[in-house]
């Protein structure tokens, strides 16, 4: 008995791959006429009843993945746009045009907390943090949040700028005035 080709080796070359088996249903299949899948038992029923009979309708063969059968038209769940006609595009919120001076301000204020425009940074972060949420609260200008925070960093930097300029003149003053002593 000579053994089938392997379907998974490498053709040889020259020679074309024989065509699949065509599929063959099982014909041996019979279910079984005793067989109650999940049905109630029927109800009792007097002898002196008889039973209607019920008419037969022609039923089609449920159909699978919710189909529908050959004639019927489908559901669409949402309307479809006719050919044609277009949809409008989605409409964003469009960003503020002024929202540099909030920015400005809290850059400004950071610069002149830090050191390298002392004064200067920390007064032109005040006044255009002011100015930022003027226009924020009237509605033409955007980060009305970033300007609060360039206001608080501002001040904050002026008063430790101004808190060091005194103590600077006081050290020296006391300096002076300790150096006729002998100290």
């Amino acid at each position: 008995m000579t053994q089938p080709p392997d379907p998974f080796s490498q053709p040889s070359s020259g020679q074309p791959l024989p065509p699949p088996p065509a599929y063959q249903p099982d014909q041996t299949f019979q279910p079984d006429p005793n067989y109650q899948a999940d049905q109630p038992p029927p109800p009792e029923q007097s002898p002196a009843q008889p039973t209607p009979a019920q008419p037969t309708y022609a039923q089609q063969p449920a159909q699978p993945y919710g189909q529908p059968a050959y004639g019927q038209q489908a559901v669409q769940p949402y309307p479809q746009p006719g050919y044609g006609q277009y949809t409008a595009a989605p409409q964003y919120a469009q960003p503020m045009p002024n929202t540099w001076m909030n920015i400005t301000s809290m850059i400004l204020s950071i610069v002149g907390l830090i050191g390298f425009l002392p004064f200067i940074g920390s007064i032109a972060g005040i006044i255009l943090g002011h100015i930022g949420r003027r226009a924020a609260r009237n509605g033409t200008a955007g980060q009305a949040g970033m300007g609060l925070a360039g206001l608080i960093v501002g001040y904050v930097g002026l008063a430790l700028w101004v808190i060091g300029a005194i103590a600077y003149i006081a050290f020296f003053a006391w300096l002076i005035s300790t150096e006729g002593s002998g100290f």
